[in-house]
C-alpha cells in the first residue's frame, strides 16, 4: 500500500517531468481561408457553366462565308440571280491564281506540241525525196537529151519514167520521130551538145556507158 511518504514521488513520476499542456481555443483566422475557398470554389462553377453555355448551347450565327441566299424582297426589288449565286459558290471551286496559272502551263504545253508536231512533219517531208516529173515530147524542139533507155512499147517505156520519177528526177519521154518505131526515156535537156555530153559523162557512174545523147 501506498504510504503518505510516497505519493508526490508517484504523481512526479506520471508527469515524465514535461511541462503541463495547456489547451486554447482555435484562432479566428482559419475563417479567412474559409471565405477564401468559397470565392474560388464559385468562380471556377460558374466559368464552368460560361464554357458549357458555349460550346452547347450557343446559337449558330447567321453571318456565314457562303453567302445567303436572297430574300424574297430582294428577288422583288430585282436582285440579281446570278450574283447570289455567284456568291454561294465554295472557293474551293472559284478560279485561284494557282489554278490559272496552271491553266496557263497547259496552253504552253499544247502550244509546245502543236510546233514539235508541225516541226517533225516538215522534217519528214523533207527526209522524203521528192518526186520528178514526166514531160511528153511530141515533137522536135532542136535540144540535145541525155537518153537513158530506149523501148519499142510505149507502156515499158512509161514503167520506166515513173520509176526514175520516184527517185526525184525529171524524165523527158520523147515519141519514135516520123519513120521511127522507139520510145526514148531521157533525163537530161540541153541547148548544146557540149553541155548535154558533159551530162552525160558525169552521168556514166550511175546510169552505165549505155547513155548516149540525142538531138530532136
Amino acid at each position: 500500500m501506498a504510504t503518505p511518504t510516497n505519493q508526490p514521488e508517484q504523481k512526479k513520476n506520471r508527469d515524465f517531468g514535461l511541462p503541463q499542456a495547456e489547451f486554447k481555443p482555435i484562432a479566428e483566422g482559419g475563417g479567412k481561408w474559409f471565405k477564401i475557398t468559397t470565392i474560388v470554389a464559385g468562380l471556377v462553377l460558374l466559368i464552368g457553366a460560361g464554357v458549357v453555355y458555349w460550346f452547347f448551347y450557343h446559337p449558330p450565327s447567321t453571318d456565314t462565308s457562303m453567302g445567303a441566299h436572297p430574300t424574297p424582297e430582294e428577288h422583288e426589288n430585282g436582285a440579281p440571280e446570278a450574283d447570289a449565286y455567284s456568291d454561294n459558290i465554295p472557293a474551293s471551286h472559284q478560279p485561284t491564281e494557282q489554278g490559272a496559272k496552271k491553266s496557263t502551263l497547259a496552253k504552253k504545253i499544247e502550244m509546245l506540241e502543236e510546233e514539235a508536231h508541225a516541226a517533225y512533219s516538215n522534217i519528214h517531208q523533207a527526209l522524203q525525196p521528192a518526186k520528178g516529173a514526166i514531160t511528153s515530147i511530141n515533137r522536135p524542139r532542136g535540144c540535145y537529151y541525155v537518153v537513158v533507155g530506149s523501148f519499142i512499147d510505149d507502156d515499158l517505156a512509161s514503167d520506166h519514167a515513173h520509176q526514175l520519177v520516184q527517185q526525184g528526177i525529171d524524165v523527158m519521154l520523147i515519141a519514135p520521130p516520123q519513120g521511127q518505131y522507139f520510145f526514148r526515156v531521157a533525163i537530161k535537156q540541153e541547148d548544146t551538145f557540149r553541155n548535154a555530153y558533159e551530162k552525160a559523162e558525169a552521168l556514166k557512174a550511175v546510169y552505165g556507158t549505155d547513155i548516149w545523147i540525142m538531138k530532136y
